[in-house]
């Protein structure tokens, strides 16, 4: 055999990774090619990002349910401590600890007068404005009675 021939032979049964390419890849093509490759990579960061993002927001959220949730029973439960402490019964060993007595009937009454407020004149005026439109919707009323009564007698 020839040694070209051998040396053409030997080239071409080495395994796969050794040869060259059969074909040439364009530059062009090559880069278009890495280009959506790390388009893709980076598309697939951000919807990553974006999940992880959208998480955090859910668990932050039902953290601060589970807060409001835990004030809103503090406020009840501060509610029922201040009625209990607003009732008469809590009420009358303070007074009686501040030296506070029950009125006899003998004791003068101290009365407080407390005026009454004129009306202002534009106030007067709306409240007599309810009365003029009584008028206007009964006269409104009686016109329409007026207008459908021959038409009922025409039946």
């Amino acid at each position: 055999m020839n040694q070209q021939r051998a040396l053409l032979v030997d080239v071409y049964s080495r395994p796969a990774s050794w040869q060259r390419a059969a074909t040439r890849i364009d530059g062009h093509a090559l880069a278009l090619i890495v280009g959506l490759l790390v388009l893709l990579a980076s598309a697939g960061l951000l919807y990553l990002l974006q999940a992880s993002a959208a998480t955090e927001l859910r668990f932050m959220l039902q953290e601060r349910r589970a807060q409001e949730q835990a004030l809103q029973e503090q406020i009840i439960h501060l509610r029922c401590q201040i009625a209990l402490g607003q009732s008469i019964s809590s009420l009358e060993p303070r007074a009686e600890r501040l030296g506070l007595v029950d009125a006899s009937p003998g004791d003068p009454l101290v009365l407080c007068y407390v005026p009454v407020p004129t009306p202002i004149p534009a106030q007067a005026e709306r409240m007599r404005a309810p009365v003029e439109l009584d008028r206007t919707l009964q006269e409104l009323w009686r016109w329409l009675r007026a207008r459908l009564q021959p038409a009922e007698r025409l039946e």
